[in-house]
């Protein structure tokens, strides 16, 4: 398979990205959508922050994970994961099964999004790009994509996107202030249960 055609599959299902070294960062494939963009003279701090929906649905990112870094330096937001993101060589990647203590220890990763650490940057990456696919709405799961499908969409902040990441369950939370009880909004992800 050709490094284009690669690319392509990358963006009509985001889920189908792979850890082969040849995966994207951005929101979609067509630059001329891109919010900001450091070639296009537009600065990420130009983009509007009405919620963590609407700034994943409604502004294409060329770097997501940089868009969330600013997210977390400017907005208050934190990044969290299951212990079994941050391992690449968890049991989980290859099994399906999840190991409780991995699973249930959750990591503050807000300082280290723009690492490449463990699975963390491709998942980010992943999800949010089915999140911009999907756009701002609960969308079942379809007989194409019966491994990708978003729930319990609450405005502006409140997303569930689940979806396979190297043939393994993964599920990414945008969360509002309210719903994480803590004072700040987040992006959780998790491998496994569901």
């Amino acid at each position: 398979m050709s490094d284009e055609d690669r690319e392509e599959l990358f963006f009509e299902d985001p889920t189908n990205r792979k850890h082969e070294g040849a995966w994207s960062v951005a929101s979609c494939k067509e630059m001329d959508k891109f919010s900001w963009s450091e070639y296009g003279g537009r600065k990420l701090e130009d983009v509007p922050f009405e919620g963590l929906v609407p700034y994943f649905t409604e502004h294409a990112h060329p770097n997501t994970p940089l868009a969330v870094a600013y997210l977390v330096d400017k907005e208050n937001v934190k990044v969290t994961c299951a212990r079994t993101v941050m391992k690449r060589d968890d049991a989980y990647w290859r099994t399906g099964r999840e190991d409780a203590e991995s699973y249930c220890q959750i990591m503050d990763v807000s300082g280290v999004v723009l690492t490449p650490a463990g699975h963390l940057e491709q998942i980010l990456s992943a999800g949010l790009a089915c999140i911009y696919l999907n756009g701002a709405q609960s969308k079942p799961r379809t007989e194409e994509r019966p491994h990708f499908y978003s729930v319990g969409y609450q405005a502006p902040d409140d997303l569930d996107v689940y979806f396979k990441f190297e043939g393994q369950k993964v599920i990414m939370q945008l969360m509002s202030e309210r719903r994480t009880g803590l004072g700040f909004r987040a992006i959780h992800i998790a491998a496994g249960s569901w």
